[in-house]
C-alpha cells in the first residue's frame, strides 16, 4: 500500500522530495550561517554533486554557473581543464539550465556580493577521483 504522505507529484523518489537545493537553504536553519550570512564576502564558491539524470550534457562532468561574471569562470573552468586529466569535461552551465545556479536565493550567491557565488556541479565519477585537484585549482584561481 502507497503512503500518501510519501507520494510526489510525477512520480519522483525520497531524493526530489528530502533534497534541499541552494536556493532552500535558509540561516534561520543553520545557526552558525547565520552569522555569516551578511558579512558580505567578496566572493563564494560551492561545491555540489549531480548525478547523470540531472545532466543537461551526458558528457559533463563539471558544469560551473552561479551568479558570477562569465570571465571568472572562464579562468576556473581553464584551471580545472589544466588540473584533470583530458577524459573530464569542465563546462560553463548554459543559460536556463536548471545547474545554472544564477538565481538570487542561491545561497553561494546570497553569501558574496553583487552575487559574485560560483557553483560547480560535479558528477560522481570526478568528485570521487579529483576532490583535491578540483579544490586546489579552484583556489588557486582566486589566489592568482
Amino acid at each position: 500500500m502507497a503512503l500518501p504522505w510519501l507520494q510526489v507529484p510525477g512520480g519522483a523518489g525520497a531524493s526530489r522530495r528530502w533534497h534541499i537545493t541552494s536556493t532552500d537553504i535558509n540561516e534561520a536553519s543553520f545557526p552558525l550561517l547565520g552569522k555569516i550570512i551578511n558579512r558580505g564576502f567578496a566572493n563564494a564558491v560551492s561545491f555540489h554533486g549531480f548525478s547523470r539524470k540531472d545532466e543537461d550534457d551526458s558528457a559533463a562532468d563539471i558544469i560551473i554557473g552561479g551568479g558570477a561574471g562569465r570571465p571568472l569562470k572562464r579562468l576556473i573552468r581553464e584551471a580545472l581543464k589544466k588540473a584533470l586529466p583530458s577524459s573530464f569535461v569542465v563546462q560553463l552551465a548554459p543559460p536556463g539550465s536548471p545547474l545554472e545556479g544564477k538565481d538570487a536565493r542561491n545561497i553561494v550567491n546570497r553569501l558574496a556580493l553583487k552575487r559574485n557565488g560560483v557553483q560547480l556541479e560535479q558528477s560522481r565519477r570526478v568528485r570521487e577521483q579529483h576532490w583535491q585537484e578540483i579544490a586546489d585549482a579552484v583556489a588557486d584561481v582566486y589566489r592568482g
